[in-house]
């Protein structure tokens, strides 16, 4: 609190449930996640006392077992993920009350371990959507699919998501990027 404690728009609340002021002024975010029962999954969480900031490091070691994702087609050998027009739908309308009210969005496409980027088959298919869609709304996209952790299993907990110790050293990288561009600050 001691960084936002002379912001108007911030208080108590914010800090016990991330993205609250997004949820009641996007009616879009709020219907996604809502749908998704993400903000219910967050306090069922026994470890939500231990979270710093929405955040809790994974101090896990890394396994080959591929996360459920029913937005995908999953087979022994690959992974074919769809894109849902639904989604894509709910995303541009995010954008746009996003721009309605002054809210300065950034994307990024955060590490993901390279054995799990060669089995996604239209995983280039995918970023190449993902790079024009920010393109189209002059949106700043952050895509971290290539830098060095991605080929280290000492960075991740499973194929998507990365451990502790990756994700403060992504941490790190993702603050410096935004400083240097002055992308929000």
């Amino acid at each position: 609190m001691k960084y936002t404690q002379n912001v108007g728009c911030f208080d108590k609340l914010d800090f016990i449930l991330p993205l609250k002021r997004f949820f009641l002024i996007i009616p879009s975010l709020r219907k996604y996640h809502l749908h998704r029962g993400t903000i219910k999954r967050y306090f069922s969480s026994r470890r939500v006392h231990l979270k710093e900031r929405g955040y809790f490091g994974q101090d896990r070691k890394f396994s080959r077992i591929k996360p459920k994702n029913k937005a995908a087609l999953i087979t022994r050998d690959s992974i074919y993920s769809l894109i849902s027009i639904e989604h894509i739908h709910l995303f541009e309308a995010f954008i746009q009350e996003c721009k309605e009210n002054n809210i300065k969005l950034v994307v990024v496409f955060s590490p993901f371990y390279i054995e799990g980027q060669e089995i996604e088959v239209n995983f280039d298919v995918i970023m190449q959507f993902y790079r024009e869609l920010m393109k189209k709304h002059d949106i700043p996209f952050y895509d971290y699919s290539k830098i060095p952790i991605n080929y280290s299993t000492e960075y991740f907990y499973n194929m998507m998501h990365l451990n502790k110790t990756g994700a403060e050293m992504f941490s790190k990288q993702l603050a410096s990027d935004l400083k240097r561009d002055r992308v929000l600050f």
